[in-house]
């Protein structure tokens, strides 16, 4: 990977100076914290970036959204995509960034106490961004969870003991595992679920539901993604919730 003037690297990730002064170090520093606890895809080629892999990171700017993302190196080089004055584009961009921003991951775990020992540890694929009217960047993945019930987590965040959230549920048809309410859905998929865990949820009948600001994703709830959860929670980045578990 080599630099050139005006970009500098962090680790495997090169930055311009544009995106320096767009977005600020914490924006970038956050973005790239996000590539390397949840991995990240290709805004290029679609293909997931792997650990090590030369990475330039990306914005796309339009009238309503700023949003940060990567490419391999290889795909192309750091850049800012600036569609704030082709009002069609813009228009175009912004429902592409709306679509990638509506994509979560979410992987289900075990606790030994307390109750609900059930968890489901959901988490965006990229992170979620909007500029505000001062063009300060707002964290509105989290704003939109807070707004539909669910409150901040604190560490640690495995023994989280929120009240239950009226209105929301878990539910398993068909091998698809939905976590929704009657107007908003959190996430809609196949993850891996054990039968110790959809058991306790048949016996318990609830769920604890953790939602983070960053990706952290996992098949094992080891020491490692705790610890994420629990620099995620100290900077406020965490959400939790207890939810109807229903169908199990």
């Amino acid at each position: 990977m080599h630099e050139r003037s005006g970009q500098r690297s962090s680790g495997s990730v090169l930055v311009t100076e544009e995106l320096d002064q767009l977005f600020g170090n914490d924006a970038i520093d956050n973005a790239i914290t996000h590539l390397r606890m949840g991995g990240g895809i290709c805004w290029k080629c679609h293909q997931a970036i792997r650990q090590n892999e030369g990475v330039s990171l990306i914005a796309h700017l339009t009238s309503f959204a700023s949003r940060l993302g990567f490419l391999h190196s290889r795909c192309g080089p750091p850049q800012v995509l600036d569609h704030r004055r082709n009002r069609l584009e813009a228009l175009r961009a912004a429902n592409h960034l709306r679509e990638v921003s509506s994509d979560v991951q979410a992987f289900v775990a075990v606790r030994e106490y307390p109750a609900p020992h059930g968890m489901l540890i959901i988490s965006p694929e990229t992170p979620r961004q909007l500029q505000g009217e001062s063009g300060d960047l707002m964290s509105v993945w989290l704003n939109d969870v807070f707004e539909h019930g669910f409150t901040l987590a604190m560490p640690d965040v495995l023994d989280a003991t929120p009240d239950d959230i009226p209105g929301w549920e878990i539910r398993a048809i068909d091998g698809l595992l939905t976590c929704a309410s009657n107007d908003e859905t959190l996430f809609e998929g196949t993850p891996e679920r054990p039968n110790e865990w959809n058991d306790i949820l048949h016996k318990e009948g609830k769920c604890l539901v953790l939602v983070a600001a960053l990706g952290v994703s996992t098949n094992e709830l080891g020491w490692d993604t705790a610890r994420a959860l629990n620099e995620l929670a100290r900077q406020g980045l965490v959400a939790c919730g207890c939810v109807a578990a229903v169908n199990f």
